[in-house]
């Protein structure tokens, strides 16, 4: 399914934002896309390879971000209120799950 999402995603970024993308950062990816990412540079063209920041990690609740390698991309207070609007989803997430089980 990666493989898919990668080209599709590449000609997206090439057909609507030739000019306009400084950089795409992808996180958190688990390392099997890394690695398909791996193999398929090479059939991209250079300017989306060279676009795109790909980050492993967890998408875990309590699994930390990254922060030394996503400030590369952004400031740190953006990256705080991103991290708190990921949390948030998970608390939406569960309360909506036992809802559904109480029903």
């Amino acid at each position: 399914h990666t493989w898919p999402f990668i080209r599709a995603t590449s000609r997206l970024l090439h057909a609507y934002y030739p000019e306009r993308l400084a950089k795409c950062v992808l996180y958190p990816l688990p390392r099997a896309a890394l690695w398909i990412w791996d193999a398929a540079k090479p059939f991209l063209e250079k300017s989306i390879v060279d676009a795109m920041a790909l980050i492993g990690g967890s998408d875990a609740l309590r699994a930390p971000p990254p922060n030394k390698q996503l400030q590369q991309y952004a400031e740190r207070t953006l990256l705080l209120l991103m991290e708190a609007k990921r949390k948030s989803k998970f608390r939406r997430r569960r309360r909506h799950r036992s809802v559904q089980n109480n029903i």
